[in-house]
């Protein structure tokens, strides 16, 4: 069950309800996080240009990728021995993997984030290997 603010009946949707009605998207605004709103998005399409836009996705995912290399490398020590040296190893691994397939999943999804059964089929037949 979604908490209330979520609801259909809830503030969320209230707000949004005024902000289509008065076409006054300031009403909505405050309900969404400020990296929730995406100007550079916005600004690439205005301008034509995907640049800003490409440069700001890959530099977070490259980031990412090697923070996470990072700290899998400084595990990697910890390959052999026993369960509860291992442990952080093994956490830091999954973590990479699991976020890198979410990644790949969302950059492959339509606008409303689902994935074509095709790719997800790809995924699932990867991951059963």
């Amino acid at each position: 069950m979604p908490p209330h603010c979520d609801s259909l009946d809830g503030p969320v949707v209230r707000a949004a309800r005024q902000a289509l009605e008065a076409r006054n998207v300031d009403l909505i605004l405050p309900f969404v996080p400020r990296d929730g709103e995406d100007p550079v998005a916005e600004q690439a399409v205005q301008t034509g240009s995907p640049r800003d836009l490409l440069e700001l996705l890959t530099t977070i995912v490259s980031e990412e990728v090697w923070r996470r290399f990072a700290r899998l490398s400084e595990l990697v020590r910890h390959t052999s021995g026993d369960v509860e040296t291992m442990r952080p190893y093994v956490q830091a691994r999954l973590d990479l993997e699991v976020w890198a397939h979410g990644v790949y999943l969302a950059a492959k999804a339509d606008p409303h984030g689902e994935v074509p059964a095709p790719v997800y089929a790809a995924t699932e037949a990867y991951v059963a290997d």
